[in-house]
């Protein structure tokens, strides 16, 4: 999986953590805010069956998925970027930053942020929710090329430049290299990779910047053709005086 993996705590005001009082460092909505840093959907509803809300209970998580999210069974393997979903009086959720490696918090404590592996919470395993595509990383700011950079990464990856493509994922605040750009629905789409694209919303568009070399060589295109353009118009203005001339001779 292609997102940054979180070895710290998240600190009040990080994007996209939007806590509450009342949820601040509970397990439920650190899993559900760390998939969408990571560039994921948001993992589940309220209530699946009026497709309404974003949190439950976390032991009812598989219950109330949220597509493209699965819902695999305790056998299932655990890769990057899955949640691991826990029985118990409310239930526990754990992200898992890489396929062995986790995060999560507990019980609304502050203090509780914890790195550990899959594997090591004792609680029984109900399920695990699998995200099933590539999230996008961001790249370096490179002014070489044409980039975009993301403002809200509540912004949608598609899998074509349309509001009927499948939505994949969210992209991550940073930079992403365009690779293309289409006109469509009353939007600029940019293709930030295979088959992912995101209207031009909530992003700041970086053209290329020229290298003073490259700079240099179109201006003395320039002024070549300017030169070339005068020296014509001089050839012509010669032969008009020289016809001229030619014509006062015969009188």
């Amino acid at each position: 999986m292609m997102f940054k993996i979180r070895t710290e705590p998240v600190t009040v005001g990080t994007e996209p953590y939007n806590w509450k009082a009342t949820y601040l460092w509970q397990c439920t909505w650190y899993a559900f805010y760390r998939a969408l840093e990571a560039g994921f959907t948001p993992p589940c509803y309220w209530d699946r069956a009026t497709r309404t809300g974003s949190y439950t209970n976390a032991k009812e998580w598989p219950a109330n998925f949220r597509e493209p999210w699965e819902v695999k069974d305790p056998s299932w393997t655990p890769k990057a970027g899955d949640i691991l979903v826990y029985d118990g009086e409310l239930g526990h959720v754990i992200f898992c930053e890489t396929d062995v490696m986790t995060t999560e918090y507990r019980s609304g404590d502050p203090n509780s942020f914890r790195i550990g592996k899959t594997g090591d919470y004792k609680g029984r395993l109900l399920n695990i929710l699998h995200y099933p595509y590539e999230p996008l990383a961001p790249v370096e700011r490179n002014t070489s090329m044409n980039q975009i950079e993301c403002l809200d990464n509540a912004l949608r990856i598609r899998t074509k430049p349309s509001l009927e493509g499948e939505i994949v994922g969210h992209v991550q605040l940073g930079y992403y290299n365009v690779l293309q750009t289409e006109e469509a629905e009353g939007y600029t789409w940019y293709r930030i990779g295979q088959d992912r694209w995101c209207a031009g919303v909530s992003v700041i568009y970086l053209p290329k910047e020229e290298s003073i070399i490259t700079e240099i060589e179109r201006y003395f295109n320039e002024m070549k053709t300017q030169i070339d353009t005068l020296e014509q118009g001089n050839r012509s203005l010669k032969d008009d005086m020289k016809a001229i001339s030619d014509i006062a001779s015969k009188w």
